[in-house]
């Protein structure tokens, strides 16, 4: 899962698309916005966002460091 040489930092969408795939398939996060979403509007939807972003956090809230 840490492939860093998939990444291309001129393809924002690739790596975006990237990112998402990860976080469904790994974590079982769902991709809840397009990649075009993120990445072809100026601004994004912040509830979108915040939403999307939320789902991280309930899924590591109880995760301990080791």
């Amino acid at each position: 899962h840490r492939n860093f040489e998939q990444l291309c930092k001129d393809d924002h969408a690739k790596n975006n698309g990237l990112a998402f795939s990860i976080a469904e398939r790994e974590l079982g996060i769902p991709a809840l916005l397009d990649v075009c979403d993120v990445t072809d509007l100026k601004v994004p939807d912040e509830k979108s966002m915040a939403t999307y972003i939320s789902l991280f956090y309930q899924r590591f809230k109880d995760h301990q460091p080791s």
